[in-house]
């Protein structure tokens, strides 16, 4: 626990407050607080573990700083004339420190594994988005183990300190230094990496990447903003405990810019972290919808496939399968040949642009349907037979155009001796 001036925990009072009650309503926005899901936490999730962890470690470090902030004012130091007079401990304060120090290790753990398990997110994000593995199945589990284990260790570490440590200076900065060594490590290479692995999909021209460019600017952006302020932190804590530990002559200038920038830090990376995990967009990939085949129904006949395997054998059962969807056509969709079409007037005016070629004119023809079609079996079931225009006029006959297979034209007799006593 690093001692700080009064106004450094008064302002983490006031804004951890503000970044719990967001945090809460922006996932209850993103995902309808199913970061809270049980379920999710023992099946060790990425996004459960850091909501729990992340929410315990600011509630803890809020009881920390409240503690301090009381003690410091109410018990440990006043102020008259603008004059520090600390007065001497008496048995209460002395407890309430010791609680503090534990409250503040237990602070320590929860962060450590919510940004451990922020590492593991980031593979099930990349994963998502651009349909590739991030990093080894091995990494992932040893980020969410490693910050399940760690849980334990730093007030562990504080009750060693406490029980067999007298000098207040180490128990205070060795917890805290830790830390924030830890943290260095994950800025560099956490944050590089994905900074790195970021670019590298935007660069490539695939369809997932392409489609989710938007998503991976997002992500890449606040990765940015979030290592900036996670060195800020614990770049700041290092100095400010090794000048607990070894006196580095700090000013009360430099102390203080160091205590603003660990706040500034901190807030940055509060904001920082929610936004990853909770964007306001899914990062899930949406499931294909498998539409339902035209006029298919599936018969419920209730057959008994040992029975059929025992009379029949293996290729009975085969046989099963394929006829247990029936397909009932009633679209004419394949055209097999063509007739003239009896419906279009006769006329014996060529077409107005003529058919650069072989293929006949479809306003003149039509599509015979297939033999499978309702049309076809209702023509068999009724025995009607439509006759073609040719067999309806005796004397009809057939004219081609420009001597190749173009449209077909039908011109009967008494047509064409009316347009010759015309002319």
């Amino acid at each position: 626990m690093v001692i700080f001036c009064d106004t450094s925990y008064l302002a983490r009072i006031c804004y951890i407050p503000f970044v719990l009650t967001w945090m809460i309503i922006r996932i209850w926005q993103t995902s309808r607080l199913d970061s809270f899901s049980l379920p999710h936490l023992v099946r060790l999730e990425p996004r459960s573990l850091f909501t729990y962890t992340f929410l315990l470690a600011l509630l803890v470090q809020l009881a920390h700083d409240v503690i301090i902030y009381y003690l410091q004012i109410n018990e440990g130091f006043f102020t008259p004339k603008q004059m520090i007079v600390e007065i001497p401990q008496s048995t209460k304060i002395l407890q309430l420190n010791k609680l503090a120090n534990y409250l503040d290790s237990i602070s320590i753990s929860f962060t450590i594994a919510s940004l451990l398990s922020l590492q593991a997110f980031w593979s099930y994000v990349m994963e998502q988005i651009s349909r590739k593995n991030y990093i080894s199945i091995w990494e992932y589990w040893i980020y969410l183990v490693l910050g399940i284990l760690l849980l334990p260790v730093f007030p562990i570490l504080a009750y060693v300190f406490d029980a067999l440590v007298d000098n207040p200076k180490l128990k205070e900065n060795i917890p805290r230094l830790s830390v924030s060594v830890i943290a260095l490590i994950i800025c560099f290479v956490g944050g590089l990496r994905v900074n790195f692995e970021v670019n590298k999909l935007l660069n490539l021209n695939t369809r997932h990447t392409i489609h989710n460019q938007e998503k991976l600017k997002y992500f890449g952006d606040l990765n940015i903003w979030f290592s900036f302020a996670l060195f800020i932190w614990s770049a700041s804590y290092i100095i400010l405990s090794f000048d607990g530990l070894i006196s580095l002559n700090l000013t009360r200038f430099i102390s203080d810019l160091l205590t603003a920038h660990v706040n500034f830090g901190g807030f940055i990376l509060y904001i920082c972290i929610i936004l990853i995990v909770n964007p306001d967009f899914t990062i899930k990939q949406r499931q294909r919808a498998i539409s339902t085949p035209f006029d298919v129904s599936k018969p419920n006949n209730g057959v008994d496939i040992a029975e059929i395997l025992a009379k029949k054998g293996p290729s009975g059962v085969e046989d099963l399968f394929m006829n247990q969807i029936v397909v009932e056509t009633r679209q004419d969709v394949k055209v097999e040949r063509a007739y003239i079409n009896p419906h279009r007037s006769l006329s014996t005016i060529p077409p107005a642009t003529p058919t650069s070629s072989n293929h006949l004119s479809m306003d003149s023809l039509a599509p015979m349907p297939s033999p499978s079609s309702t049309f076809a079996e209702n023509s068999k079931n009724n025995k009607e037979f439509r006759s073609s225009p040719l067999q309806q006029d005796e004397h009809s006959t057939l004219t081609e155009h420009g001597g190749e297979i173009g449209v077909v034209q039908v011109v009967s007799d008494d047509e064409s001796w009316q347009q010759e006593e015309t002319e």
